[in-house]
């Protein structure tokens, strides 16, 4: 079957560069990126990590936790949107963007690090690589997956880590919490109060998701808010200022906050990048963006926090939407979301996983 996917990717390729002067500037720069040669100065005999992008999440707390215990810590991504959160973590050693799935640079990169073993977050299953990682004997595990692994892929892994019952009852599969959630419960016991006042929180959001909820200033609104762009960039911002703006609320950058003082605008959107974990410890709710787009981002964050957690009608790809045990609320307007906001929001207790640890002892044997 290798042999045959070999085929077919290498076809894939072709059509990638025929069509190349047609894609979108952020496609280019992710195949810029996996075609960039690699120093010779990684670290070798390491534990290599892989995570498409933002899957790095449900694993930053194994890297941690492997870099303490004194083993070197490779990571490779595969989407230029995650590399500089990777290229940040102090317990990552070395990060690169993986090469594409061709079996001479990979039996090459193999052969430099000498991996103790191959740690995969969640997805992204490139053949070639687990193929050449086999034949070398180098253990493969995959965490935090949501659901049962492809037949043509099963056969590669030494163990899974499935976070819910795909009815796998195999020696080498486990049922385990998510390790996401240890680092989230880290970051959040760690955190102090960033906003003294009481707000709510959008977080993620997408111009879709401004487009549903955001109407006219309501008169009843006495609350600051506190949007939370999924891309933050100078565009995006301004064009979120505006639309505000022209809607009757007066809004604040995060950036031009005197954090000494109170918030007497309406709105305060936040222009940097990695403080809405931080911001959902003290909300009083939270709506998660994504929701009127096409897919739910991350709620497992504001659970965590023990936030009331909303979303709206796209929802179905997150687990934890599925569980009634979260308890969260689905609203499809503006009407139903000001209902919903006028409601009392009570803070739930905040769930302990503790997956890292029973996952990294059980690994490290």
């Amino acid at each position: 079957m290798v042999y045959v996917y070999r085929l077919f990717y290498s076809l894939c390729f072709i059509l990638l560069f025929l069509f190349y002067p047609f894609l979108s500037s952020k496609i280019k720069k992710t195949i810029r990126l996996r075609w960039t040669p690699l120093p010779e100065s990684i670290p070798t005999n390491a534990i290599w990590f892989h995570a498409s992008s933002g899957e790095y999440e449900h694993i930053r707390s194994l890297v941690k936790k492997f870099k303490s215990a004194g083993q070197p810590i490779v990571v490779s991504y595969f989407s230029d949107s995650y590399k500089r959160a990777i290229e940040s973590d102090p317990n990552v050693d070395f990060s690169f963007a993986l090469p594409f799935d061709f079996s001479s640079p990979l039996q090459s990169l193999i052969k430099t690090i000498k991996p103790q073993m191959f740690i995969l977050a969640k997805t992204d299953f490139c053949m070639n690589l687990l193929y050449h990682l086999k034949k070398k004997n180098v253990p493969i595990h995959i965490v935090a997956r949501h659901k049962k692994i492809p037949n043509l892929f099963d056969s590669y892994f030494t163990t899974r880590s499935y976070v819910v019952d795909v009815d796998d009852n195999r020696p080498s599969s486990f049922v385990e919490s998510d390790p996401r959630y240890d680092h989230i419960n880290d970051v959040l016991t760690q955190t102090p109060k960033l906003i003294d006042q009481e707000y709510g929180v959008f977080g993620s959001v997408w111009p879709e998701d401004i487009a549903a909820l955001f109407k006219k200033k309501s008169l009843t609104k006495n609350k600051l808010w506190v949007l939370v762009p999924h891309e933050p960039q100078l565009g995006s911002l301004k064009n979120i200022d505006t639309q505000l703006k022209g809607l009757g609320y007066s809004t604040l950058r995060w950036s031009d906050w005197d954090q000494s003082s109170q918030i007497k605008e309406d709105v305060l959107i936040v222009d940097g990048l990695g403080l809405l974990m931080k911001i959902y410890k003290n909300a009083s709710w939270a709506f998660i963006g994504g929701s009127f787009k096409s897919k739910v981002h991350n709620v497992s964050e504001a659970l965590l926090a023990g936030v009331q957690v909303c979303v709206g009608p796209y929802h179905k790809n997150s687990p934890e939407c599925l569980d009634q045990t979260h308890k969260i609320a689905v609203v499809k307007n503006q009407t139903d979301f000001e209902l919903w906001i006028q409601s009392e929001h009570k803070k739930s207790s905040r769930f302990i996983s503790g997956a890292t640890e029973k996952i990294f002892n059980r690994l490290k044997n």
